[in-house]
């Protein structure tokens, strides 16, 4: 989800996904008159130890409170996330699929956010993002 919504303090990891949405829905192009099919899995939050290697900023930093208060904010979401298995549930079943969808979010939540976010302003959809993560100033 993170190619389309962009989570601040992981400005490496989100264009990684930006990159990863740009070169897919080309090859999707490239690649349809041949009979491949290309399909993205947009899972929020999934329950994994990897958020859990992110540290904050080294004192003194300007961005190590809300930084600190962000990962203390994503640690609970990871907690509450989705686990490995219904993601693997979802990338079989579009593996399977005949017509799979661009875009495969795994939960109606997740279906429905990107929804909205996809129609919000950017300034409301940003300031929802820092009031929801606990980062607003």
């Amino acid at each position: 989800m993170l190619g389309q919504l962009p989570f601040p303090f992981d400005s490496f990891y989100s264009a990684s996904k930006y990159a990863i949405e740009g070169l897919a829905a080309t090859l999707r192009i490239e690649v349809e008159p041949f009979g491949i099919k290309v399909a993205l899995i947009q899972p929020a939050q999934v329950s994994t130890t990897f958020a859990a290697k992110r540290q904050p900023p080294q004192e003194g930093s300007p961005y190590r409170e809300r930084a600190t208060r962000f990962i203390e904010r994503d640690k609970v979401l990871v907690r509450k996330g989705l686990t490995p298995t219904q993601v693997a549930a979802t990338i079989v079943k579009v593996i399977n699929s005949k017509n799979p969808n661009f875009f495969n979010e795994i939960t109606i939540r997740d279906r429905a956010l990107m929804s909205v976010t996809t129609v919000t302003p950017y300034r409301l959809r940003d300031a929802i993002l820092v009031r929801h993560m606990g980062i607003k100033e």
